[in-house]
């Protein structure tokens, strides 16, 4: 996802220099192989993970299984 005409009509810079990183645990009903545990919430699923620039466009989008 390319940004960077947004990002100039923001007047900001096309490389971003401040990120923020987050994750997110979600229940699925994939198959069990792609699932995991994640222990401190007890969800049984996926995890998200984002990065995204000061403006909230997103930098990197990851899914993992929960227990990571």
């Amino acid at each position: 996802m390319e940004c960077h005409g947004t990002r100039d009509s923001l007047r900001k810079s096309a490389q971003p220099t401040v990120a923020v990183i987050d994750s997110q645990s979600v229940r699925t009903g994939l198959a069990q192989s792609l699932k995991g545990i994640d222990g401190g919430k007890k969800i049984k699923g996926i995890k998200r993970h984002l990065a995204v620039d000061s403006n909230g466009f997103p930098l990197t989008i990851v899914i993992s299984r929960a227990n990571v």
